[in-house]
């Protein structure tokens, strides 16, 4: 349990003359080995200049915060070899029956809201129920660990790694926006009110809600989607949806184009696609080029010849140990998806799902995440190992 400092409790010309002698936090924790309560301590008083906010009311809230251990050994990275990537395997635990069957029912209870949303961002039902479903089944699994706790342990006391510096750094702003998110007249109104924000449950890594946002998102893209006044994206659906469609739209959703295209299916494909697939998720390509390159047949109708795109490739482990790995062609609004979280399986699995769970209602709803692409069966390369990037830029975000 952490145990705050009783120091500059006088008026706001003391907190200001100190943090001038101090510089800052990070200047000081530089020079002088200070204990994980006394860091907080000086990043409180820097909040509370910053921001406006009452250092005592800030100091109350904070000081029976408990070190989340159990959240640091599992954002550490893993020791020893890792797993290899396997899609197959993803694919199935995103595909699970008791995720659809959730799915189904929250189509059904939200069905009006849903379209509605759908004809005013663009962004489809489809994808929304898709990522609420991948992230935490709905709600049912958002997390159990104290938000204010699990920030403040990654923020002052975050795993020895090569980039400690610049995680602790986010977490700390992450934190930082915790409490204005807390905050929302500028002030600490209602100490208790305040205090239970702080404290809801998160994932072990901050994130909050059935959407899963981290606080910085909250502040940027969470909506009040059933107009009550309150934006509480754990108990209210309709904040949930209308949070995610937000951030879609934010981060660039084109409507009404395509999320994936197949690539041919020849030898000729597999070798240049081999070539030129690296893992990123920033789109490079023009769908020109790679027409021309004959990894794709045709132009969409609904895309321009010039609307950029990149490979996505798929690594897969067969029941029988035999490797191999499908790619596609992601479009802008695959791209857009990644943003919530950088991984190719995550945004292949929410698209997937979300499409399955939407053809139950509508038999014509084509699932573009479905049908033949390419497949090499005698992989003569691994699989890339850029698509295990964490967090959306949710960022980075199911």
């Amino acid at each position: 349990m952490f145990s705050l400092l009783g120091i500059c409790t006088n008026a706001s010309a003391q907190e200001s003359e100190e943090l001038k002698k101090k510089n800052s936090s990070e200047s000081l924790e530089a020079s002088v080995k200070l204990s994980q309560s006394e860091v907080l301590d000086l990043f409180l008083i820097e909040i509370s200049l910053k921001r406006n906010l009452s250092l005592d009311k800030l100091r109350e809230a904070f000081v029976d915060v408990i070190p989340q251990l159990t959240a640091k050994q599992y954002i550490a990275p893993t020791v020893g070899a890792r797993a290899k990537k396997n899609w197959l395997k993803y694919q199935q635990n995103a595909l699970d029956p008791f995720r659809i069957k959730a799915g189904q029912q929250f189509w059904l209870a939200n069905q009006e809201e849903l379209i509605h949303l759908e004809n005013v961002t663009g962004v489809p039902a489809a994808l929304i129920v898709g990522i609420l479903g991948i992230e935490t089944i709905y709600g049912k699994n958002m997390g159990r660990f104290p938000v204010r706790d699990v920030l403040v342990t990654l923020a002052f006391d975050y795993p020895d790694t090569s980039n400690r510096v610049a995680r602790s750094q986010m977490f700390k702003e992450q934190l930082a926006d915790l409490i204005t998110f807390c905050s929302p007249s500028g002030q600490i109104d209602n100490p208790i009110q305040f205090k239970a924000c702080l404290t809801q449950s998160s994932s072990f890594a901050g994130a909050i809600g059935m959407p899963q946002f981290m606080p910085t998102s909250l502040l940027k893209f969470a909506k009040d989607g059933d107009k009550d006044g309150l934006v509480d994206l754990r108990n209210s659906a309709s904040d949930a949806m209308a949070s995610i469609a937000n951030f879609l739209v934010q981060h660039g959703w084109v409507t009404n184009q395509p999320i994936l295209i197949p690539v041919k299916t020849s030898s000729d494909t597999l070798d240049t696609i081999r070539r030129i697939a690296d893992g990123d998720p920033n789109p490079k390509w023009t769908l020109a080029q790679l027409k021309t390159m004959k990894i794709i047949e045709t132009i969409p109708s609904s895309t321009r010849a010039d609307d950029l795109a990149l490979i996505v490739d798929l690594p897969i482990i067969d029941s029988k140990g035999i490797e191999s790995v499908t790619y596609w062609i992601g479009l802008k609004n695959f791209e857009v998806i990644t943003q919530y979280n950088r991984s190719f399986f995550y945004a292949m699995a929410v698209t997937e799902f979300g499409y399955q769970v939407a053809s139950n209602f509508n038999p014509e709803q084509k699932n573009p995440a479905r049908g033949e692409t390419l497949n090499s069966f005698k992989q003569e390369k691994p699989p890339s190992t850029n698509n295990d990037r964490p967090g959306h830029k949710r960022q980075k975000q199911q």
